[in-house]
């Protein structure tokens, strides 16, 4: 804001994510937003709006965006990606929500093929040994596989195992009949509450192991143990 405008007199701030300030930046702009400087546009982007101090939401408009839908989706993978099958499209657009960005780095990172790795040690009847031998799979240098878009690909899949056993029955609708038979029937296994602490297991153990270094394999086998309900 010290700066002129380069082009048109309009200065454009852009804050992402503004539900990460702390309390401190958070109070700085508040400051900003309440005596705005002129022609200054600010944009907040907040993926937990809640998380905001209720002063700044007052003083901002909401914009939400919301996924394309889902001809769409498949419309914007074709352009980015021709090589993707359309099979693997479709379960991208479970893992990823319909997010197109996402969804691209999730194929990418070769997160497609980890999944259904995933979903298979999950299968009621596998031997406890299938969960050893997927965390050895996906985790360590040579998986290639990372630990950061694994992390949205299992707080993912027991978000959906959540909201199945909470009755959310759209919550797998979009999966074939083979995944929603595996999840149905992990979501079936426990309570809700069950499912609601280990969400919340998921988020922390995921981000102290990317964050502190524990041991990538031990969690997710840890996690995995506990989807199947050990």
């Amino acid at each position: 804001l010290s700066l002129t405008a380069g082009e048109s007199g309009w200065r454009i701030i852009i804050v992402d994510a503004a539900d990460d300030m702390n309390p401190n930046a958070a109070n700085a702009m508040l400051k900003w937003l309440e005596e705005p400087p002129e022609k200054a546009l600010f944009i907040l982007i907040a993926h937990a709006p809640g998380r905001l101090l209720p002063t700044i939401r007052s003083r901002c408009r909401l914009q939400a965006f919301k996924p394309p839908q889902e001809e769409a989706f498949f419309s914007i993978l074709q352009t980015l990606d021709p090589s993707i099958p359309d099979n693997d499209a479709a379960t991208l657009y479970t893992l990823s929500s319909g997010a197109p960005g996402l969804a691209m780095q999730l194929w990418q990172h070769g997160l497609v093929e980890a999944y259904h790795q995933i979903l298979d040690c999950l299968k009621p009847g596998n031997s406890p040994l299938a969960i050893v031998k997927t965390a050895e799979k996906l985790t360590g240098k040579r998986a290639g596989v990372s630990w950061q878009y694994l992390s949205i690909l299992l707080q993912g899949l027991i978000l959906r195992i959540t909201a199945l056993a909470g009755g959310q029955e759209s919550y797998g609708a979009q999966s074939t009949e083979d995944e929603y038979a595996i999840l149905q029937a992990l979501a079936e296994h426990k309570p809700l509450d069950y499912w609601l602490l280990l969400w919340e297991k998921s988020v922390r153990l995921m981000e102290e192991t990317q964050h502190v270094h524990l041991d990538e394999k031990q969690v997710l086998q840890q996690l995995l143990d506990a989807i199947k309900g050990k």
